[in-house]
């Protein structure tokens, strides 16, 4: 890299490179120990593990591992894209390869001239730690990470595990993937960030997506339970749409001169009108199922009914009551004779009453 720019041929990074070859999670431990002021400096870490087998030899699979869900960012979107790049034209598929004789070549293959010809044998997996990534994903350091490591490795911590065991191919693969996120976070700048964001977006509605496709499960798998399987369900929805905001906003690090934070900011509210066609997805499904409405639904109904019927005079602040039903539910406060204001306890219910309902639908 260094050679490149002073040749010319690149031109110097906005961002350092850093190349670490550390003891395995305890060197970044005792980096942040010793110095916590570099948290503040590091963008991202992009990790190798397990990188580079011989997929031929037992079950190998290159797993690139997404952030938890609490750590979704602008570096999952650009792992994603640059990951489904290398997957989707270093394998053969049907309508690309299929027609025309051998060999099959895969679409925009990346070979290396000792290397096998084999396709790449990789998949996006949900977070997996134990390794040193996690610990850049710790609450306390907060910084955005990826990992990719092979597996199942039969040869791992043994005397076998030797550079036989290694596919020069399938490490220009893996080094091209990290190379070009690495490439891309050096240069980006605020230029860059309609189209990441744009790209977060598009792919948090595929994350939304299976959220609502997990909460319709939860709901089906717990029958037994209809009203707490309500508030689970609910909590995938509501926790998902949370995540993708701040997927969305992280990407206005890169927005060193503030120009795009109005339309960063549209998308964040646009995600947060989705979480009501979310719940409504849900409430018709469990209705279906149960042949009622959630009881959080219902409580808002009741809700409603207390709002629309307690007014407030100027004078002492009484309170009226109109008898009703909503939702099968019936306030139980009453008049006195002679149409005087309830009694203390009875505002005092109603109070408590609706304080209570707002709080928990909230």
């Amino acid at each position: 890299m260094t050679k490149l720019i002073r040749e010319g041929k690149v031109k110097r990074p906005t961002r350092d490179l850093r190349f670490w070859w550390t003891d395995e999670i305890y060197s970044e431990y005792r980096l942040f120990q010793d110095h916590p002021e570099e948290a503040k400096r590091i963008l991202a870490n992009v990790h190798q593990d397990m990188t580079g087998a011989n997929q031929a030899m037992g079950s190998r699979v290159q797993h690139l591992i997404l952030a938890p869900h609490s750590r979704t960012s602008y570096l999952d979107t650009i792992f994603d894209s640059i990951g489904t790049f290398v997957i989707n034209t270093n394998n053969g598929f049907l309508s690309a390869s299929r027609q025309g004789g051998l060999p099959r070549p895969h679409t925009r293959p990346l070979y290396s001239t000792r290397g096998s010809r084999q396709g790449y044998n990789a998949r996006f997996v949900p977070w997996f730690g134990s390794s040193d990534h996690l610990v850049f994903l710790e609450g306390a350091v907060g910084i955005p990470a990826v990992a990719l490591i092979n597996w199942d490795d039969e040869y791992i911590h043994s005397s076998e595990d030797d550079i036989d065991k290694i596919d020069q191919t399938q490490l220009r693969r893996n080094n091209f993937l990290i190379g070009a996120m690495a490439y891309f976070l050096a240069y980006a700048d605020s230029g860059d960030v309609p189209l990441l964001a744009a790209e977060t977006y598009a792919l948090g509605a595929r994350r939304l997506s299976n959220d609502l496709h997990a909460a319709l499960g939860v709901l089906r798998d717990s029958s037994n339970e209809p009203d707490e399987s309500w508030k689970r369900a609910n909590t995938i929805v509501e926790q998902g749409i949370g995540r993708e905001q701040r997927a969305v906003t992280s990407t206005l690090v890169f927005d060193e001169g503030g120009r795009a934070g109005a339309q960063v900011g549209e998308l964040a509210a646009r995600l947060k009108g989705q979480e009501s066609e979310l719940k409504a997805a849900l409430q018709t499904y469990f209705t279906q199922l149960h042949s009622r409405a959630p009881v959080a639904a219902r409580l808002a109904l009741v809700l409603r009914h207390l709002q629309g019927r307690l007014r407030r005079g100027d004078g002492g602040g009484e309170v009226v009551l109109r008898h009703g039903r909503a939702g099968g539910c019936r306030p139980p406060a009453r008049r006195r004779r002679g149409g005087e204001s309830p009694h203390a306890e009875v505002e005092a219910f109603l109070s408590a009453e609706v304080s209570a309902r707002a709080k928990a639908l909230e």
